[in-house]
């Protein structure tokens, strides 16, 4: 497990192994390796990336700071903080081969992010909150207003048991 707290907590606040874009991790989502925008985007993301910050940056210097730049820094650090704190701080659900953990109080302030127990023994459900009091915002959001079909196809069962 690349987040693992006890091997390398400051790195994964702030260089966490996802960040660098030169690999897809499989887990869960095998039938998204073979998308080609997906693979595009991965590829090239810290490159649009920029350059989309620097062309609005030519543009306005405020609207780049507050709706590019500082959202970034937020999310950046949020997911500092989501590697850290849901790999070694929390209650487990499930008995997966990790450091994983859920956390109720800090999945409210990352919209469900923060249930990684159940994130990592089910990796492929649009929805984290398992067990009666947690709760997912974005799973939440998905299952009210987005895809229907992403609903339907959430029914296997977890990778490890309880």
């Amino acid at each position: 497990d690349p987040h693992m707290i006890k091997d390398h907590p400051v790195r994964m606040w702030f260089c966490p192994n996802n960040v660098r874009g030169d690999w897809l991790e499989p887990d869960g989502c095998w039938d998204m390796l073979d998308n080609s925008m997906l693979q595009f985007l991965q590829k090239w993301y810290w490159p649009l990336h920029f350059s989309l910050v620097s062309i609005v940056l030519l543009i306005d210097v405020n609207i780049a700071f507050y709706l590019i730049i500082v959202p970034n820094l937020i999310a950046i650090h949020q997911q500092g903080a989501i590697n850290i704190l849901g790999h070694g701080y929390g209650y487990r659900n499930f008995d997966t081969p990790d450091y994983s953990t859920n956390s109720r109080w800090l999945s409210f302030l990352t919209f469900g992010d923060n249930l990684q127990n159940n994130h990592h023994a089910v990796p492929w459900s649009y929805n984290c909150a398992i067990k009666v009091g947690e709760f997912d915002t974005a799973a939440w959001i998905i299952k009210n207003f987005l895809a229907t079909s992403v609903v339907e196809a959430d029914t296997k069962e977890p990778l490890v048991r309880q």
